[in-house]
This record gives C-alpha cells, sequence and structure tokens, in this order.
C-alpha cells in the first residue's frame, strides 16, 4: 500500500491535501449525500480535539510494520479488545491532522504514520470474538476516519476501508441497532447507494419509540438487555448516535419528523436531566458500566447543544441543563419516580438523592464480558447522595461491595428474590418509594419492609417487619463516600466528638456529620464506621482495566441491625449544625407513625403524610383518625389531597376511608397515581 502524500514541495502520492470541511466523494456534490457527510464530518471535529502531544506520541511509537508496541494484536478480550485500540488511535491521528486549528494539521509525519496504520488494518483485518467489534465497533471507528479524510484518501485505500465498513449487519434492537443502522447510513452516503440510506433512516426512526422491550420506556428511562435501567450506558450511545443523525438530516428529504424530535428531547429532558446532578450520576444508572473507569461522571454538553438546532422549540430548557451541567446554573428541585426503571430521584438545593430498588418487573444487574465481577448487590436498594462538592466518581475501585450504600445484605451472599411491591408516588416536590425486600439461599435467609419519605431537605428511611431464618447479622449500608475533612459522632447522652481514622464500632449512636451531611438515627444505633484508605483496582472489578492498584481516602458507615433486627430507620439531609440538631434529638420533626410488616408510615411536621400498605388495613394519623385502604398500595396525603398508586403495577379499584369518607377508586396500572381532593362532597379524582 502506497504511503506518500502531496505537501509544500515533497512529492508523494496517495493523500491528497484538500481542506477537510466541504470535501466530497465522487458523485456526493450538491446532493443530500454530500450534505450528510459534511455535517458529520464537522460534529467529529467539532467535538472532539486529541492533545498535540498524545497525536505526537503515538506518531513516534508506531512501528515500521504500522503497529503499536504496546498493544496485543493477538487479543481475544471481550470488553477491551486491544485491536480496537489500533483504530481509535488512528482516528485520533486523522482528527488532528485534518482540522486547521490543530498544532498537526497536515503535518506529513503524522499523516504517514496514520496511513501506515490503516494499511495495517487493511492488510489483516483484525477479528473479535465479541461479535460487537466486528460488526459494530471496528466499522464505526473505520466509517469515522474515512468521512473525516474525506476526499484526502486514494481510491484504492479509501475502497479497502469501504470493505471494513461493509462488515456491519443492521441487527438488534436500542442502542445496537441504530449503532448498525447509522454504519448503513453513511456506508450508503459513501457508496451512492440511495435505497440503502432510505432503508437505514426508516431502521433508526422506527427505533425512536416508545414502550418497546429494548428502548425508551414511557417514564422516559431506558432499557436495554432486558428490563434494566441502561440510561447512561446503551442510553447515552443511543441518544449519541439518533441526535447526530438527525442533526445531519435536517433540511434534507429524510428529516426527523416533529413527534419523533418531540420523543427525544423528552427523553433528554424528562429522563436524564433527572438521573444527573451537574455532570455526576450513580451506577443505577448505567449498570455493569459502573466498573468503567469515568463513567460515573457524564458530559452531556456537546449533544445538547447539537440538539438545540434540532428542536429549537426546547432550547430555553437545553440552555438549562447545560448550565446545570457545567456548574453555572441553578440546581434543579423535585422528586421523581420512574416506575418502569424501579428509580427514585430526589434533587435539593444542597444535595441530590438516587436510589435503586428492583422488582419482579426488572432485572437484576449484569455481569458480562467479565465486567461488574463485583457489583451482585447493584439495584437492590443501594443509594447514593451527589453534592456539588461530592461525588463518587473515583470509588468504584476501591469499594467495600458487600457494603454499598442503602444495601440491606448479611456477610453472606444470598439471592435476590424480586418482589412485585417495589414501587413510588409523589406530586411531583415531594414523594416516596417502598421496597419488599427478600434474600436467601438455602435455609438461611431474610426479609424485611423498606420505605423511603423524601420531604424538604429530609430523606427518611424505615427499616421493618423483619423475619430471619438461620444465624448471622444483618447489616445496612449508610454510605461509602470519599472521606472528606472531619467526622463528627453523636453518642445517646454524651457530647459529639470527632473520630480519628481507622476503624470504629460505636452503640448508642444518633448522629453521624461529615463532608456537610448529617446521618440521623431514628433509633440509637449501633454502627461501623471505618475512616482512611481503601485501596483496589479497576482490574478488580473488571478484567478488562488496569491492574494499577489505587487508593482512595473512604468514609465508610455500616449499621449493624443485628441477629434478631428491629424496627429502624434513618434521616438523610444537609447539617443543619449543632442547634438544630439537639432540636431534632428533643423533639423531631416527623413522626413515624408506624413500621411493620404491614405497614410504614410516617407524618412531617407540616401534616404531609406518606405511607406504604403493604397489606390492606388501618392507620390511626393523630389528629386526623383513621386512613384505611383494603388492599396494598401507596399513599400520600396532605390537607388538600391523598395520592394512591399501586407499586404492583396490576391497577385495579380500592375502596379507601379517609377524613371520615369512604370511596371506590380505580388505581391506575403501571404504578401510576390517583388523586382524590379533600372536600366536603368527598372529592373529585383525577389520574396524577
Amino acid at each position: 500500500m502506497n504511503t506518500g502524500w502531496l505537501m509544500g514541495g515533497w512529492i508523494f502520492t496517495g493523500l491528497f491535501m484538500a481542506v477537510s470541511t466541504g470535501a466530497t466523494f465522487p458523485g456526493e456534490s450538491d446532493s443530500d449525500f454530500g450534505k450528510i457527510l459534511d455535517r458529520f464530518r464537522e460534529l467529529q471535529v467539532a467535538q472532539e480535539n486529541p492533545a498535540e502531544s498524545r497525536v505526537r506520541e503515538l506518531t513516534a511509537t508506531l512501528d515500521d510494520a504500522g503497529r503499536w508496541p504496546d498493544l496485543n494484536y493477538d487479543d481475544q478480550s471481550r470488553g477491551n479488545w486491544h485491536p480496537y485500540q489500533h483504530l481509535q488511535r488512528a482516528r485520533e491521528m486523522a482528527l488532528g491532522w485534518v482540522d486547521p486549528g490543530h498544532a498537526v494539521y497536515r503535518d506529513p509525519d503524522v499523516g504517514s504514520a496514520m496511513l501506515a496504520a490503516l494499511d495495517d488494518w487493511i492488510d489483516h483485518r483484525y477479528e473479535a470474538v465479541n461479535w460487537w467489534f466486528n460488526r459494530i465497533g471496528a466499522p464505526r471507528l473505520v466509517r469515522d476516519t474515512v468521512v473525516v479524510l474525506g476526499e484526502n484518501l486514494d481510491d484504492e485505500r479509501r475502497q479497502a476501508l469501504l470493505e471494513v465498513i461493509d462488515q456491519y449487519e443492521v441487527r438488534g434492537t436500542g442502542a445496537n441497532l441504530v449503532w448498525s443502522a447509522e454504519l448503513a447510513l453513511h456506508y450508503g452516503c459513501l457508496t451512492g447507494d440511495e435505497a440503502l440510506v432510505n432503508d437505514a433512516v426508516r431502521r433508526i426512526q422506527d427505533e425512536v419509540t416508545v414502550g418497546a422491550a429494548q428502548g425508551i420506556q414511557a417514564d422516559w428511562s431506558f432499557y436495554q438487555h432486558g428490563a434494566r435501567l441502561q440510561t447512561f450506558h446503551y442510553g447515552r450511545s443511543y441518544l449519541d448516535v439518533v441526535a447526530a443523525v438527525a442533526w445531519q438530516l435536517r433540511e434534507t428529504s429524510w428529516a426527523f419528523p416533529p413527534e419523533k424530535v418531540t420523543v427525544l428531547s423528552r427523553f433528554i429532558l424528562d429522563g436524564m436531566q433527572w438521573m444527573v446532578r451537574g455532570r455526576d450520576t450513580v451506577p443505577g444508572t448505567m449498570d455493569r458500566m459502573a466498573s468503567r473507569p469515568g463513567t460515573l461522571r457524564v458530559d452531556l454538553v456537546p449533544v445538547l447543544r447539537t440538539w438545540r438546532d434540532v428542536d429549537p422549540a426546547v432550547a430555553g430548557e437545553l440552555d438549562a441543563f447545560i448550565e446545570r451541567q457545567e456548574g453555572r446554573g441553578v440546581p434543579l428541585e423535585g422528586y421523581r419516580h420512574f416506575p418502569y426503571a424501579d428509580f427514585t430521584v430526589y434533587h435539593r438545593p444542597d444535595f441530590s438523592f438516587f436510589l435503586k430498588t428492583v422488582s419482579e418487573r426488572t432485572h437484576l444487574t449484569e455481569s458480562i464480558n467479565e465486567e461488574n465481577l463485583l457489583g451482585a448487590d447493584l439495584n437492590t436498594g443501594d443509594h447514593y447522595i451527589v453534592t456539588d462538592a461530592s461525588n463518587y466518581r473515583p470509588l468504584p475501585p476501591v469499594w467495600d461491595w458487600k457494603r454499598l450504600p442503602g444495601v440491606v445484605r448479611s456477610p453472606e451472599s444470598l439471592d435476590i428474590e424480586r418482589r412485585p411491591f417495589v414501587g413510588g408516588l409523589g406530586d411531583g416536590d415531594r414523594g416516596m418509594a417502598a421496597m419488599d425486600l427478600r434474600r436467601e439461599a438455602g435455609n438461611r435467609g431474610f426479609a424485611v419492609r423498606r420505605t423511603w419519605a423524601f420531604h424538604r431537605d429530609w430523606v427518611l428511611a424505615l427499616t421493618g417487619g423483619w423475619t430471619v431464618r438461620g444465624e448471622g447479622p444483618v447489616y445496612t449500608g449508610l454510605d461509602q463516600r470519599l472521606l472528606r475533612g472531619e467526622v463528627l459522632v453523636g453518642i445517646e447522652g454524651e457530647e459529639p466528638m470527632l473520630l480519628p481514622e481507622g476503624d470504629h464500632r460505636l452503640e448508642r449512636v444518633r448522629y453521624l456529620v461529615h463532608d456537610g451531611i448529617v446521618y440521623f438515627m431514628l433509633e440509637a444505633s449501633a454502627l461501623c464506621v471505618r475512616l482512611g484508605n481503601a485501596s483496589g483496582s479497576w482490574y478488580r472489578i473488571n478484567r478488562n482495566r488496569s491492574d494499577e492498584p489505587l487508593t482512595e481516602k473512604v468514609f465508610l458507615a455500616v449499621i449493624e441491625n443485628g441477629e434478631q433486627p428491629g424496627p429502624g430507620g434513618f434521616v438523610i439531609a444537609p447539617d443543619p449544625g449543632k442547634h438544630e440538631r439537639d432540636r431534632w434529638l428533643r423533639h423531631e420533626p416527623w413522626t413515624v407513625l408506624r413500621n411493620d410488616k404491614a405497614c410504614q408510615a410516617v407524618r412531617f411536621a407540616g401534616g404531609t403524610a406518606m405511607a406504604a400498605f403493604f397489606e390492606p388495613g388501618a392507620l390511626t394519623v393523630p389528629g386526623e383518625g383513621e386512613l384505611s385502604v383494603d388492599r396494598p398500595c401507596l399513599a400520600v396525603w396532605n390537607e388538600d389531597e391523598i395520592r394512591l398508586a399501586d407499586p404492583t403495577h396490576d391497577g385495579g379499584t380500592v375502596r379507601v376511608r379517609w377524613r371520615g369518607y369512604e370511596r371506590t377508586v380505580a388505581l391506575p396500572a403501571h404504578g401510576e397515581s390517583i388523586v382524590i381532593k379533600a372536600e366536603s362532597n368527598g372529592g373529585e379524582n383525577e389520574c396524577g
């Protein structure tokens, strides 16, 4: 293969020096094909800017055979396949080489090395054991490089690289479908195949739908690999592709219809936006991808800016989202439960609380391709508190995965029995979530009812209705985050004291304060607290990643529920200071009405109350009388209204008696709510 080119008096052949923008392939001029490819090229160059030092290092380390010595070209890993990195590097070099604003623009050494790397792929056509690399991954990287280089490629190389792109196979659903169909779209543009472009666009636009087995769900979450929340894994890839395609197809005969644009805007604004604080998210939004470095940081700004051009009607909302991502905007506020995903979010000015549960309708976490090796407890009630100053980004490699925040478990591994009674209910400002949890293995196991109530700056969590079989203690992870500053502990009957680094087993704890957060025990409790260095590696949780040892200072707090646990719980909130904490100890601004197997309920100062009826029954509310229901359900009420929902998603009728009135109302399916107004005539009801 000829690696020559023409530049500034040096005579080579093979790579010509057309400017990267506006370059067209034969037969594309003045056509929608050319417009699409030019726009794709523009996106690639504008959104990615490889560092000069990186490109020059790649140029210098490429050997005479067109390979990088640090890559294993015989590698057969299913996850981090080494030959794939070869194409990634060639693409980086191409992006720098075609960009007039880049320091390596038209650099002859970079150009020659890039061609040598491409020639090596053409000569060897490396194949992976994982189909994704052969049918999607490698063709996408080659497609990117071919389109970016435009007519700078000679015909022979161009044709050989087109054959690599042609390895694509339009298949699958969700992200896999749009990845492969996008390849078909650009291959059709590159080869002038209008029928292929027509079919590819149709396949992509058909995938912009709501409620399919894979993809965007009715609550604006995203499924992939079954009913498994993957918004910031496959959902992010899906959005990157579809948003870019919609942007490229503007003002062409293939432009996205308005209803498809609206679906994607709602996925961004009503789904993704709620699952992130700033640029920080949590494992529950991405499943096994949390075992990859850097994934708990989500930068959506490039795709949001692209989408502004596609749907200018929501430009203001997108701008506000961008400002929040960049740390300039007012934080999102409110409560949202995603019933199809079993995911709950509570955003406040000073913190965001994320909760991932699992039901018989959703799947447990997955561990495939040697990823997520220790994450079996994900999706089982794990919670995360993210602030503008503190997040969980670097922690997965050093976490104690048997003590994840929020998870109830025993020292031995027990199987999760997915149950129907799991759901949430709220009015947008405040709300609740509930979970019937059961874990068993042989003749050992436990069951517990769990309820979370979100009101003002408080997250109040109840555990009760325990059933324990066999021997062994049960414990609940309280938090496991970066150790930032002092840790204060309040012991019942004693003055607060600072905890030094080390391991501590504490009795009669009423609260911990750390990193601006207070963890307030509803009952004096036994806690284990570990403060100090925790070590691990990404390889420990993902065999495709580095085994370089990593160490972080960690705050780990665990509630010891014991061998025969009783009802209990805790409140997580921004620390209000010693005076307010002391006031809580004297008179809590909430009242736990019940915490047992049949019902868990809490009433806050001001009158807002929430209850999870795991069984039909009645609840006595001081000053209000009795609230009774004839079937399991969730209830949130205040002086103006009561909201009801069926966490099992079955729907059906419920007879409710509230404030002296008795009514039979229909509960919607799929976890949606019904609202009954508090009026003298018994009120009116509406779906919420």
